[in-house]
This record gives structure tokens, C-alpha cells and sequence, in this order.
């Protein structure tokens, strides 16, 4: 267990996000979990060895086992002012995405052709039997931030050049909705990891 402190001037919660905010996130999800499944594969399936996928997995799986956290960015972003809520990616894009609306009283919806997924993970993806946006959505443990920016400070948050990408919008309904390249939305039920789910 870690303790610390925070000054109340930086403290960003969950609860600060609403409607028409831009949800961005940092880096790129599910190879964490992806990593995982290599691991576990790894001992009754020898086909995950072979050279060609070897240096991708290297990565997935270092990501896994020694996930780097976003703290100078978290601390920028909470510095600024132009950050609404914020949250890190520990149990799931879809679920952590979750906490944010529920704390915020909104709902979201993400946009699939722009959740950002790693080279690496597309390319062990067919081995692993499981896409990238699943891994990306439900995977946890990718310790990347997660958080909203209001429209009237996108262009102060552009200005301090934290690479993020533009994944989706808050909105007032409660739902999240996940909305494909075509346009078609489908309700997003959390995916990732429930701390107090029963077995």
C-alpha cells in the first residue's frame, strides 16, 4: 500500500466531467492485458515463440510486467486548469470510463476507430484469438490517464503538447455508447476489472 498527500490546487477527481467535454487518453491500451495472455500462453502453447511475433511480444509483455505511470503528465494536466476529471486506466478503459461518468453524473460515448492500440498488439492479435479493442476496452492495468477536457480550454490544453489522443465526448444521458466507423452506436457495458465482483 502507498500513502501520500496532494495539495487541494492540484487535485483533479472523477467527478468534474460534463456534457460536450472531450475525453482524451494517453498512450496506447490493452498491452498490458495482452502481455498477460502471452505469459499465460506461453506454457502450453510454443506457437507464441516464433521469431516473427518475438520482438512485438518482448514489448506487450514488458508492459505487463513493468508498466511505467503517466506522473508528469498527471501532474501537468492537474496544473493547468483545463482538465475537468481524470482518472488512470488500472481496471479497464470501459470501466474506469464507468467511474468517471458515474462521479460526474454524465454519460460518454467513445468512438472505436479512435481508441489507440499499439503495432505491436495488431500484429499478435490473430494468435492471441481476441482484437485489439477488446483487449483496449476491458484489458486494465495500462496505468495511462483517462480524462476530460471542456471545450472553452481545448485550446490552453493543446498548448502544453501532452501527446494524448481524442477518444470520444461526454454527454447528459447516463449511458455509454460505443460508436463504430459507420456510425452505429451500441450501449457499452463495462468490461474490465470489478474490485468487489463475487467469483
Amino acid at each position: 500500500t502507498i500513502l501520500g498527500e496532494a495539495g487541494r490546487s492540484s487535485l483533479l477527481k472523477r467527478s468534474g466531467a460534463r456534457s460536450g467535454d472531450t475525453l482524451f487518453v494517453t498512450g496506447t491500451l490493452g498491452d498490458s492485458a495482452a502481455g498477460l495472455e502471452i505469459l499465460k500462453k506461453r506454457s502450453t502453447n510454443h506457437e507464441l515463440r516464433r521469431n516473427e511475433y518475438a520482438r512485438a511480444e518482448k514489448k506487450l509483455i514488458q508492459k505487463h510486467l513493468r508498466p511505467v505511470p503517466r506522473v508528469t503528465a498527471g501532474r501537468t494536466l492537474a496544473r493547468s486548469g483545463c482538465v475537468s476529471s481524470m482518472i488512470d486506466i488500472s481496471d479497464g478503459l470501459s470501466s474506469d470510463l464507468r467511474h468517471i461518468c458515474t462521479q460526474s453524473g454524465a454519460g460518454a460515448e467513445l468512438f472505436a476507430d479512435r481508441i489507440p492500440c499499439s503495432r505491436e498488439i495488431k500484429k499478435v492479435a490473430d494468435i492471441l484469438k481476441k482484437s485489439p479493442l477488446e483487449y483496449a476496452l476491458s484489458g486494465g492495468e495500462d496505468y495511462e490517464l483517462l480524462f476530460t477536457v471542456p471545450k472553452r480550454k481545448l485550446k490552453k490544453f493543446n498548448s502544453l503538447k501532452i501527446p494524448a489522443t481524442a477518444i470520444g465526448k461526454m454527454t447528459g444521458r447516463n449511458n455509454i455508447f460505443l460508436v463504430d466507423a459507420q456510425g452505429n452506436r451500441k450501449v457499452l457495458r463495462p468490461g474490465g476489472y470489478e474490485h468487489f465482483r463475487r467469483e
